[in-house]
């Protein structure tokens, strides 16, 4: 980290260095701007304010409101942290929230209410997100990184026992308890607000699991040796939950669940680890087995399930051999899920793609950015639309096709949207065209390029690219993901 410039500027000098961050096209640029941004004072401030994922502040304004009117000669960041800290604590809700926002916007000139419209919508607007802020400085904003699954294969499994569990699914979510208060994230560290109505019967049940008194007769117990290290904040222990959150009626009704605030949403938070607050936070793998952190979900759940049934833990069986895990995955299609994940029993947790996670699905499937378009053959049905996506694989570029006709239109005006911010013509006909193959370098604002999509295919092939790739689905709960 590098001397931060002492020099205070002008809520409007502020503005505009961050307007010259989204004026740039090229990611080391943007870069190199925002490395100026981040050696100021305030500029370290402001991307703090917009980045932390740990700190959410309940309420967002789409629009930027009206604000005062005066010369932007004036310094109110400090005012714009103070208010937007009560929000974060929750001293500020509701409409008693909205009303102090309202009054804030009010009186401040229109560079500070741009100042703080940013800071209320997580995002500088000028095409950064945590990659960038990585590459730069590390140590600006916490790293939210979970640990995910690669592909099947016999060959990665090097010894047996291991644990198999169904496929949910759902939506990946991290619950986090810190400093006594707690959230819900996606599996890139957003707030998810419609699910705030969960937060207190998730830190009850964590009071009350911390709480219990359990006799370990001397012998060594996992979940007594996480409850003796772990920092406390009003009896909530500082804890990060790992699951999925599903509906019983699959992934497009826990979609619309996530997006809606309402206490009715049926669905479940499927536990599946646990980790404390300091091996979350920390660089690197957490080295506590999955058998012993399995063992904290299943105390958790046995002692608070009176309490209610929006927390469970996913289910788990053991395999002894390949055979049993394909006869358990079989099942588990059987049943309605979506395949079954294979966990070694003595892997590590690691905040990044591992193969102590395995996934098998009914088709092999890779979650890959749009980094273009192409349109249908000329004198085609397509010609004048959408004829597929390109995506990155790995730097190689795999044209995406199998779209319904609702979704290629869907895809089309998301594309019209786009090409307003990379000022290209919409129609770029069978052979296509890209832009860049590096996530950062696109502009937040865009609807589709830079989003990752399901991609379902036969094989891979030796080129590195994908036989028959047909979209399935956009998920954007997956696009902007880090590792740590």
């Amino acid at each position: 980290m590098t001397a931060l410039q002492p020099i205070r500027m002008t809520d409007a000098q502020l503005v505009a260095m961050i307007d010259r961050i989204a004026l740039e096209s090229s990611r080391t640029e943007k870069e190199r701007y925002l490395a100026d941004l981040a050696a100021t004072s305030q500029g370290r401030e402001m991307i703090q304010l917009c980045y932390n994922p740990f700190w959410t502040w309940g309420i967002t304004q789409k629009e930027m409101p009206p604000t005062g009117q005066g010369p932007s000669e004036g310094d109110t960041l400090a005012e714009i942290k103070t208010l937007l800290m009560k929000l974060a604590a929750r001293e500020l809700t509701g409409n008693a929230a909205a009303e102090v926002v309202a009054s804030a916007f009010a009186s401040f000139t229109p560079a500070a209410g741009r100042l703080l419209w940013l800071c209320l919508n997580k995002d500088l607007k000028a095409g950064v997100n945590t990659a960038s802020i990585l590459a730069v400085d590390p140590s600006i904003v916490p790293i939210f990184a979970v640990m995910r699954a690669n592909s099947y294969e016999e060959k990665h499994v090097k010894a047996f026992p291991v644990a198999v569990e169904p496929k949910l699914d759902g939506h990946r979510v991290t619950f986090i308890a810190k400093d006594g208060g707690g959230g819900f994230f996606t599996r890139t560290g957003k707030a998810i607000d419609s699910l705030e109505h969960m937060i207190e019967p998730t830190l009850k049940a964590l009071r009350h699991w911390a709480g219990m008194t359990r006799i370990t007769n001397g012998q060594p117990n996992p979940v007594h040796d996480l409850l003796s290290v772990l920092r406390y904040f009003g009896g909530v222990p500082e804890i990060v939950l790992d699951g999925e959150m599903m509906s019983d009626q699959g992934f497009a009704e826990t979609s619309g669940a996530l997006r809606r605030k309402s206490e009715d949403a049926d669905v479940r938070f499927h536990i599946f680890d646990m980790l404390s607050w300091d091996e979350f936070d920390a660089m690197g793998d957490v080295a506590v087995p999955y058998a012993h952190r399995r063992q904290r979900v299943l105390d958790l759940i046995g002692c608070t399930k009176h309490l209610g049934d929006r927390l469970t833990v996913t289910e788990m069986r053991v395999a002894r051999s390949h055979d049993e895990i394909q006869l358990i995955y079989q099942d588990y299609r059987a049943r309605g899920f979506e395949g079954a994940m294979v966990k070694l029993l003595d892997g590590p947790y690691q905040k990044k793609k591992s193969r102590s996670w395995l996934k098998l699905k009914n088709e092999d499937t890779e979650d890959l950015q749009v980094i273009g378009v192409f349109q249908g053959q000329a004198g085609g049905k397509y010609e004048h639309t959408i004829g597929g996506l390109i995506v990155d694989r790995n730097g190689v570029e795999v044209r995406v096709s199998g779209l319904d006709d609702a979704t290629r239109a869907e895809i089309w005006k998301l594309w019209c949207e786009d090409v307003q911010l990379v000022a290209a013509n919409p129609n770029v006909g069978y052979k296509g065209e890209t832009f860049g193959i590096v996530g950062e370098t696109f502009d937040r604002r865009m609807k589709l390029l830079g989003h990752v999509v399901e991609v379902e295919y036969h094989e891979v092939t030796p080129d590195g690219s994908l036989r028959h790739p047909r979209f399935i689905r956009f998920r954007d709960d997956k696009t902007g993901e880090v590792e740590k």
